[in-house]
């Protein structure tokens, strides 16, 4: 055996088999996919790992993988249709009595040019989406390793600005995508030449999302409770709660018009009769059933809020989000509040100061929750100050730009009051 192994090592085609071997091995082991290659400035995102949560989830490589699945079944089935269709064509040419109807001859050759046909064009199709799946990785690595700028001086310059715009187009159209805009971002990833660095195949997927989210607004479940049959099982392997808290709501509906024993027979018929996995929504639906006339008490009027739908929406987008392996929050929400973290102070407030971006009524509901900013304190004449910032300039109190107090009680930098000095003319 260990001179087998030894032969096959000297062998330089089956060490080339063996690298390619451990490479697809390490790239599985790693669920990385390059179709849907995440380029977050001068990273790749990979995913390392499956959690007990994303165990069930439609991660970029099981979605290649039902995709070059799902081709090879059309090219079987479209086979098996030539093959049928081969052997009945056979049959009818070869009557023992020697008589062939030119009727059925014409017809069963009909049938096996049309499958014949069908087999080339699911081949093509192939075919073509491995192409262009090809030259979607390939586009990726280049603009990851800026193959394709120039090396002169001033043209080098321009091309980085652009690719640097290109960036953030890419952060946009994601978090345009993520919020339903399909179209438009197609549009601003076509204008901006990003198109391959943009999944917006695996947004288009989840793009009657928005239909379901907008009828759950409307008291709506039908809609959302087909997407759950449709992904059952995926939802089951992640362990979700979704279709039992929207079974609840449904409960919750009937007994607010009071058919309380429909309610009972909706519990009956779709909760199970395993209470172990009920979520805690449903014990108390049980509660609010056996109680109904004092639906006054706390827990039982929160049931019967209208807030409800909107939780329930939030909750069926989270777990469209984890199904599909997508953050909760986008790169571009994330850039942001990096961005609003370096202006925040404890005196951020909303509406607070007008130039300020933290203060923004907008954009505080993105740095509410975030640090503030990291401020290295001032050092003046050996003695060090909480950082001063000049209101006139902006610019930091040391000892290159002294503080300087007005008769009125405001402190400028030095360097300020020398540009608001008026000259005076002594005439």
């Amino acid at each position: 055996m260990n001179g087998i192994a030894a032969q096959n090592l000297k062998n330089p085609k089956a060490q080339e088999r063996s690298k390619t071997m451990d490479m697809k091995l390490h790239l599985f082991q790693l669920n990385f996919n390059p179709q849907c290659l995440l380029l977050e400035l001068l990273m790749l995102k990979t995913q390392y790992g499956v959690s007990e949560r994303t165990q069930g989830t439609v991660n970029p490589r099981d979605m290649l993988a039902n995709r070059n699945f799902g081709k090879w079944l059309n090219m079987e089935r479209a086979g098996a249709g030539l093959k049928r269709s081969i052997s009945n064509l056979r049959a009818i040419l070869s009557e023992m009595d020697g008589c062939v109807s030119m009727s059925l001859a014409h017809e069963a050759f009909r049938d096996f040019h049309s499958k014949l046909e069908q087999l080339d064009f699911v081949k093509r199709e192939a075919v073509k989406k491995q192409r262009q799946f090809i030259k979607n990785m390939q586009s990726r690595i280049r603009f990851l390793r800026n193959e394709d700028i120039s090396e002169r001086g001033n043209q080098r310059e321009l091309e980085l600005w652009q690719r640097d715009r290109q960036h953030v187009a890419r952060l946009i159209c994601v978090q345009m995508l993520r919020c339903g805009c399909i179209d438009s971002a197609r549009a601003l990833a076509t204008d901006m030449n990003v198109e391959s660095m943009v999944d917006v195949e695996v947004f288009s997927k989840v793009q009657h999302v928005g239909l379901v989210i907008s009828s759950l607004l409307n008291k709506d479940t039908a809609p959302c409770l087909e997407w759950i049959t449709e992904h059952r099982s995926k939802l089951r392997r992640m362990n979700s709660k979704l279709e039992q808290v929207v079974r609840v709501q449904n409960a919750v509906e009937l007994v607010r018009s009071d058919r309380v024993k429909d309610a009972l027979l909706y519990v009956r018929k779709h909760l199970g009769a395993s209470k172990d996995e009920w979520c805690d929504d449903a014990m108390k639906l049980m509660g609010l059933i056996a109680l109904h006339a004092h639906n006054e008490i706390p827990a039982y009027k929160e049931l019967l809020s209208a807030h409800r739908w909107q939780a329930l929406a939030d909750l069926f987008r989270e777990e469209v989000f984890t199904l599909y392996q997508l953050p909760r929050q986008s790169a571009f929400a994330m850039c942001l509040q990096c961005g609003l973290s370096a202006y925040k102070t404890p005196h951020c407030t909303p509406g607070g100061v007008e130039k300020c971006p933290t203060c923004q009524p907008c954009a505080f509901a993105l740095a509410e929750g975030l640090p503030y900013a990291h401020t290295v304190n001032s050092r003046y004449r050996g003695i060090v100050f909480p950082r001063l910032i000049c209101s006139f300039s902006g610019e930091a109190l040391n000892e290159e730009n002294h503080p300087m107090m007005m008769p009125d009680g405001r402190v400028y930098g030095e360097k300020a009051i020398r540009e608001l000095q008026v000259p005076l003319f002594l005439f």
